[in-house]
């Protein structure tokens, strides 16, 4: 007797546990991952600031002082920064700590709460603590370099994640003060994203678009106007200090972030070395303080590059668009080649300190994942709802705000390939490896359906490795004189 209720006491316990931690999930996840975050820092022990992790963490000095110099393209994100850069300057003492604690605590409020919250009401799923924890704990492993330096990639995605949610927010609020607040702060965050990674336009532009034909696409046409309006609004607001900067450096009054590689767009020369270089990484080497910048040239594109002589060509947007159309071919398998480098994470780190050809089992790790978390994402958005009358809107709103969302990656990939680019689609896949796996059943594994997706998996994955294998052949080292890899300074 006294051994049943002993028993009964213990599962009664469970069972309060279970559902302590089930209600507080959130809450849990959050301070597990800023932990995990915190430690990845430590382990990567980034001081070596280099490229754009150095000029952001620079020019994060002269913002709160509203002095802005000409090499301030974007002023978001450096305004993000400010707060960690002010405590570093005012406490020398404290080293990176304000910084790596700043990321920690962004990141895992990003990644634990605000993408599977996102996720789960555009995607569907199933949240518990563990499965919170995933996605923070697969970019600790894969991109453990995003989250030590101070780079624009996941917090412009961050700010889209927030501008997204905020308009799906926006729709179910009763009070029209409500709903524009709302309104008005997505288009602010969009412009945000923008400002802090250019490319993050295009979904700024898209996001406008879903206020119209998928969030108020019931609502009244004056209600869908005016929604939009106020979006455009709050983006326009977001713009005034950058209007600020472009008079006083450039003479003009534009919103826009202006970036140039001399006289030619930065976008576009981009497009222009996508032709020849498939992929870019830089490596320190602290023995020699060298940093050098590592180019995996194309065959293919080094030909074609020669063979129409574009060596001295002007590069304009339409330009490319041009050459583009006129080989599909060529420039199909060019992108090919550039979308398998984008998704082999094998320089982790981002500014890594050994030669990505020596991580093939990382690169190996980082694709089998990739194209898992794909499959699990397509799958959510083709399965048919149990209502026929729902599925194809329902279908039709999951495509298009996947499109938001990995529209700047699409945009990428003409270009030199950088991994780090592609951290908002590697984040969706992650984040249907979290929500959208379940056991199968033996019956399930069975069927003929399964095995033919198993078996265009394993081609995949197989394709994919031998062509990134392939690619770190094509390795050119280029050691930047000018860019000794020395120690930061908090300053």
């Amino acid at each position: 007797m006294l051994t049943l209720d002993s028993a009964s006491t213990d599962k009664s316990s469970l069972d309060q546990i279970a559902k302590a931690l089930n209600n507080n999930q959130q809450i849990i996840a959050f301070f597990i991952a800023a932990f995990v975050f915190y430690l990845a820092q430590k382990h990567v022990d980034a001081r070596f600031f280099l490229g754009d992790a150095r000029n952001y963490w620079q020019l994060s000095s002269y913002i709160l002082n509203f002095s802005f110099p000409e090499n301030l393209r974007g002023y978001f994100f450096p305004l993000l920064l400010s707060p960690a850069k002010y405590l570093s300057e005012t406490f020398p003492q404290l080293g990176f700590l304000p910084l790596r604690i700043l990321q920690a605590i962004a990141y895992s409020y990003i990644l634990s709460i605000l993408l599977p919250n996102l996720f789960l009401r555009i995607f569907g799923g199933h949240a518990t603590l563990s499965r919170r924890l995933i996605i923070p704990c697969l970019v600790a492993i894969f991109f453990p370099g995003l989250i030590s330096y101070p780079l624009s990639d996941l917090p412009a995605f961050a700010l889209t994640l927030s501008s997204i949610y905020l308009l799906i927010s926006a729709e179910q609020k009763t009070s029209r003060a409500g709903m524009y607040s709302l309104l008005f702060a997505a288009g602010l965050l969009a412009y945000g994203a923008y400002n802090t990674r250019p490319i993050y336009i295009f979904s700024l532009a898209a996001s406008a678009i879903a206020i119209s034909f998928i969030i108020f696409s019931s609502r009244a046409l004056s209600t869908k106007m005016l929604a939009t309006l106020i979006f455009t609004i709050g983006s326009a607001a977001g713009s005034i200090p950058q209007v600020m900067i472009n008079l006083e450096h450039y003479q003009s009054p534009s919103p826009m972030v202006i970036s140039n590689v001399g006289e030619t767009s930065l976008f576009a020369t981009q497009l222009k070395w996508g032709i020849t270089i498939q992929r870019y990484e830089t490596l320190l080497d602290k023995s020699t303080e060298k940093a050098s910048g590592i180019y995996y040239f194309d065959p293919v594109g080094e030909e074609f590059f020669k063979s129409h002589a574009l060596s001295e060509t002007t590069a304009t947007v339409p330009w490319y668009l041009g050459l583009a159309l006129s080989e599909p071919i060529v420039f199909s398998k060019i992108y090919l080649r550039h979308f398998i480098n984008g998704i082999d994470v094998r320089d982790h780190v981002v500014y890594t300190t050994s030669p990505s050809i020596q991580k093939s089992l990382r690169s190996a790790m980082s694709i089998s994942v990739f194209f898992l978390g794909l499959f699990l994402l397509l799958r959510t958005i083709l399965k048919p709802s149990l209502s026929c009358s729902t599925a194809r809107p329902q279908t039709l709103s999951k495509l298009f705000w996947l499109i938001v969302l990995v529209i700047p990656v699409a945009a990428i990939i003409p270009g030199a390939i950088e991994t780090r680019f592609f951290f908002p689609l590697q984040a969706l896949c992650y984040g249907a490896i979290a929500f959208k796996t379940s056991l199968p059943t033996s019956k399930n594994l069975l069927t003929s359906k399964t095995l033919l997706l198993a078996l265009a998996y394993v081609a995949l994955v197989s394709y994919s490795i031998v062509t990134t294998n392939a690619s770190m052949l094509c390795r050119t080292s280029i050691v930047f004189e000018s860019h000794k890899a020395v120690e930061t300074k908090p300053e």
